[in-house]
């Protein structure tokens, strides 16, 4: 499974930086909210935002764990950290995004 999260941990960062304007990027890098969801074997049912959008299984900031310039540095730090969040359960979507409190995401999102 680590390989896996490295691997979609990667796409992200490029498609940061492919996609989003250098001008923007050091204030939205601060804001960015890494989301993970796991598969749900036993039916629970997750809470929702505001806008219906469900709650992730785990959430940090992505400005926490790294700096931009940094972030390939630690990037099997990183999956290892999700990785153990997983506690045995089988990785669904990684979902990292600029999402307000209500659950829109204002300005980008990636998804694996």
């Amino acid at each position: 499974m680590k390989d896996t999260i490295t691997d979609c941990l990667k796409r992200f960062y490029l498609h940061f930086n492919n996609e989003v304007d250098t001008q923007n990027q050091d204030f939205l890098w601060g804001v960015l909210d890494c989301e993970i969801y796991f598969i749900n074997p036993t039916g629970h049912i997750r809470s929702r935002y505001r806008e219906g959008q469900e709650f992730p299984d785990y959430k940090f900031s992505i400005s926490a764990f790294s700096r931009q310039d940094e972030f390939l540095d630690y990037l099997d730090e990183f999956a290892t950290d999700i990785e153990r969040a997983s506690m045995g359960r089988q990785l669904e979507t990684i979902f990292i995004s600029d999402r307000l409190p209500d659950g829109d995401v204002d300005t980008y999102e990636w998804q694996s």
